[in-house]
C-alpha cells in the first residue's frame, strides 16, 4: 500500500489537508481535513473520512471555535 500526503494553502490561515491510501491502483482509505490557523495555533474544522468502515464527515463543534484565542 502507497499513501499520498499534501495540503493544499486556501491562503496563509486556512488550507486542506489530504491523505490517500491505495493498494493496485485502488483506493482503500482518505481523509481530507479543513484546517484554520489563529494566532499561530491550528484548529480542524471538518473531516471527510473513511475511519469506522465507511465514509463520512466530522464536524467541528462552533462553540469549540469559539473557545479559540
Amino acid at each position: 500500500m502507497g499513501a499520498t500526503v499534501y495540503d493544499v494553502a486556501f491562503t496563509a490561515t486556512d488550507f486542506l489537508r489530504f491523505r490517500i491510501v491505495s493498494e493496485r491502483g485502488h483506493i482503500v482509505s482518505f481523509t481530507i481535513q479543513y484546517e484554520i490557523v489563529i494566532e499561530g495555533k491550528t484548529y480542524p474544522v471538518a473531516r471527510y473520512d473513511t475511519a469506522h468502515g465507511g465514509a463520512h464527515r466530522d464536524l467541528h463543534r462552533a462553540d469549540f471555535i469559539g473557545r479559540m484565542p
